[in-house]
């Protein structure tokens, strides 16, 4: 039997890899699908960084892929946040024409409808280019981790095991009357191998 799912389990993982066709010039919608980002190993030798790719697309939305070579994927995240800042200025400018505002409160409306309206537009917006805003910076990380997973299949340099280590805490049933407590506090080292 053990035979058998060892036998079972390398037919998928060869089937897997034969799946996993990799050729130099591929750009990331090619790739996206064949790695999981989860399984990234970084290597020295990686050619994108995950940490200045988020910081760009924090600074510029869409600046972090364009540097990981995603020009064109790049471009659409900047043009939704300036599309998005566009129409929260124009909700703006729409709430001031129509609010009376003195000292920094309004203290009443020209045409109020139309003062509300423009405020709805403008929150909506700016809530609507702040996801765009995360969402650029997540899909950042995600671009680059994807390409450094390409360029180590193309190149031949994935690391063969991730051996991590990582503490732990918890609250274990105590056996003890000595203690007087239900629980006791347990503490650990767990290890994860991933080959």
């Amino acid at each position: 039997m053990k035979r058998f799912i060892l036998s079972a389990i390398l037919a998928i993982a060869a089937i897997a890899s034969a799946n996993a066709q990799v050729a130099p010039g591929m750009k990331y919608k090619d790739i996206k699908d064949s790695y999981n980002t989860k399984n990234y190993v970084p290597q020295s030798a990686d050619p994108y960084s995950r940490v200045w790719s988020g910081v760009a697309s924090w600074l510029v939305p869409g600046l972090g892929q364009a540097i990981c070579g995603e020009v064109g994927r790049g471009l659409k995240f900047f043009g939704a946040d300036l599309v998005f800042a566009s129409v929260a200025s124009y909700g703006a400018q729409k709430f001031e024409d129509n609010a009376v505002i003195k000292d920094g409160k309004v203290e009443s409306y020209k045409n109020e409808s139309a003062a509300k309206s423009g405020a709805y537009i403008m929150m909506g917006s700016l809530v609507a280019a702040a996801v765009v805003d995360i969402w650029a910076i997540v899909d950042a990380v995600k671009v680059a981790k994807v390409k450094n997973m390409y360029y180590q299949d193309l190149y031949g340099r994935r690391a063969a095991v991730d051996l991590g280590f990582e503490p732990y805490f918890t609250l274990a049933p105590s056996s003890s009357a000595v203690t007087g407590n239900a629980f006791q506090p347990v503490a650990g080292m767990s290890m994860r191998l991933s080959f």
